[in-house]
């Protein structure tokens, strides 16, 4: 990276920083929480398909329509799942302490290219109108290099695989298909 910058929402110039109304070639966004209206929003200024990273019953509550115009991917449901298994007692192969958490997605990051470089964007604002529209958040905004931070290079990182095992699948709604308010 090799510039950034810090804004906090709601203060002067933080739409123009995150790049709101701007239009970009390509958009990713990593988000554990969405809204239509955000996602929509940044989907029209996008000139590609954007790309979105969530939790799969966040992607579940949004429009049909809006799935069919994004490319969505989800935290696996083996990740989420997962427990975290330790040995009891060193040497005690065959007893272990099970350990639960919250193992969900919880990053947000919002990635924007165009002719001029690349944009991360970085903080606590999640893709919902709360943060966008009321929250009072803070972003850490960066410059990229664009043969190592594009979103090309992400996409691949995020999606491949891992000793076996992939992070991210491509979402697809299951149950019930009705369109989402």
């Amino acid at each position: 990276f090799k510039n950034y910058d810090t804004t906090f929402f709601h203060t002067k110039n933080w739409k123009e920083k995150m790049g709101i109304d701007k239009a970009y070639n390509r958009r990713m966004i990593i988000s554990p929480f969405l809204s239509n209206k955000q996602l929509a929003s940044f989907n029209e200024q996008t000139k590609e398909r954007l790309i979105v990273f969530s939790r799969k019953n966040e992607l579940d509550k949004l429009p049909k329509s809006l799935i069919e115009a994004i490319d969505p991917y989800c935290f696996k449901q083996e990740i989420v799942d997962h427990h975290l298994y330790e040995n009891a007692e060193e040497g005690e192969q065959d007893e272990y302490d099970v350990k639960e958490w919250d193992n969900n997605l919880h990053a947000k990051i919002y990635i924007r290219e165009n002719e001029i470089g690349v944009f991360w964007d970085l903080g606590s604002a999640n893709c919902s109108n709360s943060a966008f529209y009321g929250n009072i958040e803070f972003m850490l905004h960066l410059q990229g290099n664009n043969q190592t931070t594009n979103i090309k290079q992400v996409f691949e990182e995020l999606t491949k695989e891992y000793n076996g095992v992939t992070v991210f699948k491509k979402y697809v709604r299951t149950g019930d298909d009705h369109e989402a308010e």
